[in-house]
């Protein structure tokens, strides 16, 4: 009888993940053909606009990596929340910023997404896109208020992440903002907004 329990909570695990994956197959194909009709039928049923895949990714942060800017907004306009963490800590902007989406990071930053936040490995959306080698990304997040000196668990910056990457324009640029930055009357970490 334990057998057969076992056997059974195996197979109705095994469905369950059968159906999560096509439904995140599903979800993939309609945000990158960015099928709003399609999607908006998916809301009428009990899919919600910040539900999570099984890595912890909404919507938005698949369509911030994959640089959909009109679908952004319209997620964005269903509320979306730019804010929502995947289970390593990552938002729609570190996704975005290490794929270099300049007009999808305006898009979350205007919306309401911190630049300044970090995963649970102490990454800033700064440090995904010195990390993903876009330099007009980094100047871009460091415009909008990225901290240049801000360290991760591991106590590199993001100077010290395009030094071990070798990308001196990066870091020439880096180091040219911390020599003389802009004056600001915004808070250090934008999460201190709230």
């Amino acid at each position: 009888m334990r057998y057969l329990f076992c056997l059974v909570l195996s197979l109705a695990m095994l469905n369950s993940f059968d159906a999560k994956a096509f439904d995140k197959t599903l979800l993939y194909d309609i945000i990158s053909k960015e099928n709003t009709t399609r999607f908006t039928d998916l809301l009428s049923s009990d899919f919600e606009v910040d539900e999570q895949d099984l890595d912890g990714n909404t919507p938005l942060m698949i369509a911030s990596s994959l640089g959909k800017v009109n679908f952004v907004e319209f997620l964005i306009d269903f509320g979306a929340d730019p804010k929502k963490r995947n289970y390593e800590g990552s938002t729609a902007l570190h996704r975005a910023a290490f794929a270099g989406h300049n007009d999808v990071i305006e898009v979350l930053i205007n919306n309401g997404a911190l630049v300044n936040m970090p995963d649970l490995d102490g990454v800033t959306p700064l440090m995904k896109a010195v990390e993903g080698e876009k330099r007009f990304t980094v100047e871009l997040l460091v415009n909008r208020g990225a901290l240049i000196q801000f360290k991760n668990i591991h106590g590199l910056s993001a100077m010290d992440i395009a030094r071990k990457k070798r990308r001196g324009d990066i870091f020439t640029f880096l180091e040219k903002e911390i020599k003389a930055p802009k004056k600001s009357s915004e808070p250090s970490y934008s999460w201190d907004i709230e």
